[in-house]
């Protein structure tokens, strides 16, 4: 069966979705991988790796991704799985 891969919004790599962190902006709001809990709605994947998450963070990927002004505490929130 066919693995389901997605493009990391950084090194612009196609990766399989367990190999990224998933960024949803849903009603406004943005979430990051929730195993738990489902969000629906746009979504940007960035690698699991130190250097793919600090250059999201320095440049503002998910800001170009959404086309919306994000807040910091998801860029924090993105330092925690690394």
């Amino acid at each position: 069966m066919n693995e389901p891969l997605r493009m990391c919004i950084v090194c612009r790599q196609m990766k399989p979705k367990e190999a990224l962190i998933r960024v949803t902006l849903c009603k406004g709001e943005t979430h990051i991988n929730n195993d738990k809990q489902k969000y629906f709605g746009r979504s940007a994947y960035i690698c699991k790796n130190e250097e793919c998450v600090n250059t999201a963070i320095k440049k503002h990927s998910l800001n170009r991704a959404f086309h919306k002004e994000i807040d910091k505490q998801t860029y924090e929130e993105l330092t925690k799985f690394i």
